[in-house]
């Protein structure tokens, strides 16, 4: 319920701080809905002119999962290369040489061509569902042990992700291990626990390492909540490793990942062990981030979608700027040091000097 102003032929709605949508009820009339967007600066609109909402309805189990697709849809495109594949296949068989009778010529084989075609599509079929398109994917990796401390919090940041930025994701997760063939398709990749994992093997070293310098992102997660922990330790370890000529190091307050979407001032996640992250540079761009404070925590919610965790010492603020630090993260691995040029830096201080940009 909203209290309404008629000021000459023009209504103001008074408390519509939220956005959502509220129904305008008059005596003796129908009510009527109106949505107010996420986007304040674009004003108010009419989700029913008919009367008749045009709302589609998704399952409560995976309402996060049927938002998503019924917005954007599903990816079809491997299906559809795999029936073209199908049919190019039969084609192979129809085209197959016939014995002719003596004394005549025989037609010209279409095998060979139309097997290297099959080949081909069926190539271009496994690549565009291993891709999914142009959306972005979490993958993370798995491993022997705790390897998953919270198994929804990909959902509430892509979700979020979904709602601040134009980013397309799939909605499920990719779960790989450094010896998957899927590897090198996933671009970004995250790494989180409380326990040490169990040592790399060279192959794996090797792999990762190649994963890195070829343009992938790695996000480690250290969700102990500890200043010194086991998984800690096995990261500076395994990084050595990995990077023997160079060691994780803070990134400045100057550093991209502060201001790939929102400008962060300050580290901020569920706790407070370290006042900056970490990272390893290759190649003029940071390849390994590394955050101690336990960022996914932040997401973490209960059945009932209760959070399960408080934000310490700073609360449901610090939970806020927790959720901005994981979407920079995301989107710096989406745009590298895009951010970095100068052309952006009079928008940005702008933005700041005006304090609309937190």
């Amino acid at each position: 319920r909203a209290v309404v102003r008629v000021v000459g032929r023009a209504a103001s709605y008074g408390d519509t701080r939220q956005p959502g949508v509220y129904f305008l009820e008059a005596d003796g009339a129908e009510a009527e809905p109106y949505a107010v967007n996420l986007d304040r600066s674009t004003g108010e609109s009419d989700p029913a002119p008919a009367g008749s909402p045009p709302w589609r309805q998704v399952s409560v189990v995976d309402a996060g999962e049927g938002f998503i697709r019924s917005l954007y849809g599903r990816e079809a495109r491997g299906w559809a290369l795999a029936l073209a594949l199908l049919f190019l296949l039969a084609e192979t068989l129809l085209s197959a040489p016939k014995r002719e009778p003596e004394g005549t010529s025989a037609r010209p084989p279409k095998v060979k061509a139309a097997a290297a075609a099959a080949l081909l599509l069926a190539l271009a079929a496994v690549s565009a569902r291993a891709q999914e398109g142009d959306k972005f994917v979490w993958t993370q990796l798995k491993y022997e042990g705790s390897w998953d401390p919270y198994p929804t919090a990909h959902v509430e940041a892509l979700q979020y992700l979904a709602t601040v930025t134009s980013v397309l994701s799939v909605p499920d997760r990719r779960i790989i291990s450094l010896d998957d063939e899927k590897l090198f398709t996933s671009p970004f990749l995250l790494l989180t626990g409380r326990q040490a994992p169990p040592n790399l093997t060279d192959q794996e070293i090797r792999r990762l390492r190649d994963f890195l310098t070829a343009g992938g992102f790695l996000w480690i997660e250290d969700a102990s909540g500890q200043r010194s922990s086991p998984f800690d330790a096995w990261v500076r370890k395994t990084m050595r490793h990995v990077f023997p000529d160079d060691d994780l190091a803070p990134l400045g307050a100057d550093h991209v990942v502060h201001k790939t979407f929102f400008i962060l001032r300050t580290v901020a996640a569920r706790t407070a062990v370290a006042s900056s992250l970490e990272g390893i540079a290759w190649g003029g761009r940071t390849v390994v981030l590394y955050d101690r404070n336990d960022s996914l925590g932040a997401w973490a919610k209960d059945a009932l979608g209760n959070f399960l965790y408080e934000c310490v010492p700073g609360g449901e603020s610090q939970r806020l700027n927790a959720r901005k630090l994981t979407l920079n993260i995301v989107m710096y691995a989406l745009t590298g040091n895009y951010k970095q040029d100068a052309v952006h830096q009079p928008y940005l201080l702008q933005k700041m000097r005006s304090g609309t940009v937190p």
